[in-house]
């Protein structure tokens, strides 16, 4: 007669236990309860648990994740419901300037108003990403706070849209084209943002997840829609009161956001802050700050991460630059690059040239 054999199984470390008993009675394995015997509400709660956390946190967690992760989906969840709000306030007033309630309005009117906004979009996200594309992955946290901040303007510009004394086919227009900004720095960010938390070669996996919590948050801000826009929208002052609270706390939860992220790699900023730091300390190891400390101090709205060739003291240092670039910096004399290339640099696949164009 065969001994009894248990198997146990947990999906992560924060993972329900799944525990089986080999009965060599009947040879085969049967499913065992090995709980502290806790049922009713207590017991489902439990498993309702379980089903949210393998629902909307990746598989695997909190391993297969950054330690920032948690931190980091709160604020962001915070800001996704606040923005949904804010965006149903303006998209009233959109609906408002395209006549919508008006006798005189017309569909074909206010089809072709947004076909222009659309248009007006596909062409500013195609100038932009060949504009700042390759800037999106190394300051992802600027430009994701960037997208966001013009998404609030683009809202405010459609909440003042109908008062403007413009044709409110421009003001869809402009806003088509902040659209299209916050769609490409908002996406590629998240991209990159992704990448970071990913510890298990789980990039789609996360990215998947936060689109199933970015739903439930926007479900959730559906709701309070539903509910209170038309207490919301009730007065004018109401409108404005509830849009600038929404807006406020959205700006705040997206800045927490970016302050709760650890990124464990070098960019401008964080590049600038270890060296200041490094000289200041007499160049000693003890004084280069922690990854954690580099990104405390990394400026999010302004600084560097927006200039490509800053550099301290009045240098601009300038990377991956064509010869005809470097030949004008240099007041279009080729000997100061020849000797570069002759000399020092000779055989390398790359050279420092000093340059006075300023």
């Amino acid at each position: 007669m065969g001994e009894r054999v248990m198997y146990q199984e947990r999906k992560g470390a924060a993972g329900r236990p799944s525990t089986y008993l080999y009965l060599p009675s009947c040879s085969a394995f049967r499913s065992v309860d090995l709980s502290d015997g806790k049922g009713g509400v207590e017991g489902v709660g439990a498993r309702m648990v379980g089903w949210a956390r393998e629902v909307f946190l990746p598989q695997g967690y909190p391993e297969s994740v950054s330690p920032d992760y948690l931190h980091y989906q709160f604020w962001d969840s915070m800001q996704a419901y606040c923005s949904s709000i804010a965006g149903a306030l303006s998209l009233q007033a959109t609906l408002i300037g395209l006549g919508v309630g008006e006798g005189t309005a017309t569909p074909l009117a206010a089809t072709l108003s947004w076909l222009l906004k659309d248009g007006s979009g596909m062409v500013a996200s195609i100038a932009f990403a060949y504009w700042k594309g390759t800037q999106l992955d190394c300051n992802s946290k600027q430009w994701r706070l960037f997208a966001d901040v013009t998404n609030d303007l683009n809202s405010l510009l459609r909440l003042v849209g109908p008062a403007l004394p413009v044709p409110f086919l421009l003001v869809l227009c402009v806003s088509g084209l902040l659209a299209a900004l916050v769609g490409v720095a908002g996406g590629s960010t998240r991209a990159a943002l992704a990448v970071h938390q990913a510890r298990c070669d789980n990039m789609a996996d996360i990215s998947a997840k936060d689109g199933s919590q970015e739903t439930l948050v926007n479900l959730a801000a559906l709701v309070t829609n539903l509910t209170l826009l038309p207490y919301f929208t009730a007065t004018l002052s109401t409108t404005w009161v509830t849009f600038l609270t929404c807006v406020s706390l959205h700006l705040l939860a997206n800045h927490r956001a970016m302050r709760a992220l650890t990124l464990a790699s070098l960019n401008r900023p964080r590049l600038l802050h270890l060296l200041s730091c490094w000289a200041v300390g007499g160049a000693s190891p003890a004084a280069v700050p922690s990854p954690a400390d580099a990104n405390l101090a990394e400026p999010l709205l302004f600084g560097p991460a927006f200039i490509t060739d800053y550099f301290p003291h009045g240098f601009r240092v300038s990377i991956g630059c064509s010869l005809h670039w470097a030949l004008q910096r240099c007041g279009g004399d080729p000997g100061v690059l020849y000797k570069a290339a002759s000399g020092a640099f000779k055989g390398q696949r790359y050279m420092v040239s000093e340059g006075g164009g300023g």
